[in-house]
């Protein structure tokens, strides 16, 4: 049993391997490795040619997403330095619009959801636009607890359901 855990232990490895690998490839070719830290400056975005490569580059090396406390709207100030970098990342792709996408855990009514991820996303916005991003190119949209990521009636799964989320639009 100890040999047939090692090897798929090593499998695992291997196929997460090539998943970064691939991934530093299909977003910038030359040198790129996956992990930018927080320096865009070295970056050719000219490489990020659709909605969808941009899509990509922000979840691998800034986040798409912001989470947030039960029945709250506040961002924390944890989550600052991500949307001085998502706002960062977008400035310096300027064709680039967003929708921000506001979700709740499941508990709550409908109503009561949907609005409360309106104001998350809206808190969002404001925090980019107050960042220095263009208003302009900021939709938000609100799913309530419509669209949940993990789906178990516990705090772990709540947690990772209270968030925001940043989409390139045209991305698929």
């Amino acid at each position: 049993m100890s040999h047939s855990r090692s090897v798929l232990a090593i499998g695992f490895s291997c196929a997460l391997l090539l998943t970064t690998a691939a991934c530093g490839s299909l977003l910038g070719g030359g040198g790129f490795s996956g992990s930018m830290g927080k320096d865009f400056d070295q970056f050719d975005f000219g490489s990020l040619t659709s909605p969808k490569d941009m899509a990509r580059f922000l979840v691998v090396n800034v986040g798409d997403r912001v989470f947030f406390e039960k029945n709250s709207s506040r961002i924390k100030i944890s989550a600052r330095d991500i949307v001085e970098q998502q706002v960062k990342f977008l400035n310096k792709n300027p064709s680039a619009t967003i929708t921000i996408e506001g979700h709740c855990d499941e508990r709550g009514t409908r109503e009561y959801n949907l609005a409360l991820g309106l104001r998350r996303a809206t808190a969002l916005r404001d925090a980019m636009v107050a960042s220095g991003m263009d208003a302009s190119r900021i939709q938000v949209a609100s799913y309530g607890k419509e669209r949940p990521v993990a789906g178990c009636s516990r705090e772990r799964c709540w947690k990772v359901n209270r968030r925001s989320v940043v989409v390139i639009n045209g991305a698929s």
